[in-house]
């Protein structure tokens, strides 16, 4: 087996019927089959020196598809080992005549400047890099060494955080120029394929540390599983093919039905309309992906769905990083949340931030008083008319609440009077209308000259949903 930085080439070695020959063929068939990679394309291939990725460059050249790059990231986490990884890619590609591509990351600068963990800090930075490189040399697919143990790692680590059939389908096949065409193999075809043709690599010692969970269900828990049934590993990596099946043909399906799954924006989903009513099973699905696509965590979503079948009251809510989903009398409603300094521009009747907003016609001599819901706000709609916008509140606003005469004062004394304070004082929201705060939604007061009058013929009524 190749050792710590031992080179060998390999190239002139003839590949034994039932080990590397075998190999090798599956990995091309593998690669036809699905497409990933052919004649017309310029293949770089991400190799950090390890055992995986030096075998999947092995590989590559024996196959030699298309041109073919090397693209080398030094994380900089390890010191020497980090830099004697480096210099191991970089001879092999020297002595075999293949371009390369290196670059050094101060990982944990940008982890720490991010808040993110260093293994995300890692993934964003070289992931970000391959898009460059994407982009500045023209290469049209990126390959990664993941094999088949390693979706059996990823499928079973999502299956035990509930991520459902989502989670099951594992690492993707392709993800935009993105393949890993190593996802056919096992350890054990990798190990075999490095021993036969003496591929130098080196060996991460952070591999074997069972500290990080990964490790743990590499070392500990996928070889128990083999013991108690062998095959085990094959088979969770064969699962993801089935899920992914499944996933897609549900997915289409659902988007039939209910709308594109992905997507930035928000959207509203009727409980009482006849696709929900006879796709409820499909209704949740969408959800999920939708929710998710949003940003919702598995738990959020959970929320939402529990939200969603139990009928919950208007008003009722759960936030997520970006959007809240609302429930608004039999409806499902995901809007964008507001930041602080944003001003949101209102156009029509409809949802908008915490706010619920229709217009009504008074016919002669009605009561508007009996069309108000609970917890709405009736003003004059010929007054307070769109666009509104909706917004924190600032230095120097005033406000003519109603019941003071008509008498304006500064929306900041108004507030002390109140005794609104701190966080809650700095997050009230205003509406607007015509350059004038017609409400200020903290306190559910309206402006003097926002107000129903005798004569009023159309009602604007406001919901709000602190």
């Amino acid at each position: 087996m190749g050792g710590e930085g031992q080179l060998s080439s390999g190239g002139g070695h003839r590949l034994a019927p039932g080990g590397g020959l075998r190999i090798l063929n599956t990995v091309r068939a593998f690669v036809e089959w699905h497409g990933l990679f052919g004649a017309g394309d310029r293949l770089l291939l991400t190799v950090s020196g390890g055992r995986d990725s030096m075998a999947l460059l092995s590989i590559a050249q024996r196959l030699r598809p298309c041109p073919l790059a090397v693209a080398h990231c030094n994380f900089g986490l390890r010191g020497a080992e980090s830099d004697a990884d480096e210099e191991l890619v970089r001879a092999y590609c020297a002595a075999h005549g293949l371009r390369l591509h290196s670059a050094r990351f101060d990982t944990l600068a940008h982890a720490e400047r991010e808040r993110q963990s260093v293994e995300l800090a890692a993934r964003s930075l070289r992931y970000a890099w391959f898009a460059q490189l994407v982009a500045e040399h023209g290469y049209t697919r990126v390959a990664t060494a993941h094999h088949q143990m390693d979706q059996a790692e990823t499928i079973l680590m999502n299956m035990a955080r509930g991520a459902g059939l989502a989670g099951m389908r594992g690492i993707p096949l392709r993800n935009g120029w993105v393949v890993r065409p190593l996802l056919c193999l096992s350890r054990r075809d990798i190990d075999a394929w490095c021993a036969e043709l003496a591929v130098p690599y080196r060996d991460d010692h952070t591999n074997a540390q069972r500290v990080y969970t990964r490790n743990y269900v590499r070392h500990e828990v996928l070889p128990r599983l083999e013991v108690v049934k062998p095959g085990a590993v094959a088979r969770l990596a064969a699962l993801g093919d089935y899920a992914g099946e499944a996933y897609e043909t549900l997915r289409l399906e659902s988007e039939a039905v209910f709308g594109p799954m992905d997507g930035e924006g928000g959207f509203s989903l009727r409980l009482t309309s006849p696709g929900y009513l006879a796709h409820r099973g499909l209704a949740r699905f969408w959800l999920r992906g939708r929710l998710a696509s949003l940003g919702f965590s598995a738990g959020q979503v959970d929320d939402v769905l529990r939200m969603v079948d139990g009928g919950a009251q208007t008003g009722k809510r759960v936030e997520g990083p970006a959007h809240r989903a609302l429930m608004l009398r039999g409806t499902l409603a995901v809007e964008p949340l507001q930041e602080a300094g944003e001003e949101l521009e209102i156009c029509s009747p409809g949802l908008v931030g915490p706010c619920h907003i229709r217009v009504l016609s008074l016919h002669e001599g009605e009561d508007w008083r009996g069309m108000v819901g609970d917890g709405e706000l009736a003003m004059d709609a010929s007054r307070v008319s769109f666009p509104l916008r909706l917004r924190r509140w600032r230095a120097g606003d005033r406000f003519c609440p109603l019941g003071m005469g008509g008498k304006s004062k500064k929306l900041s004394d108004y507030l002390t009077d109140r005794r609104v304070s701190g966080a809650r004082r700095a997050g009230v929201e205003v509406l607007i209308s015509g350059g004038q705060i017609a409400c200020v939604l903290d306190s559910r007061h309206i402006a003097e000259w926002a107000a129903v009058r005798p004569n009023t013929e159309r009602l604007l009524l406001v919901t709000i949903f602190s």
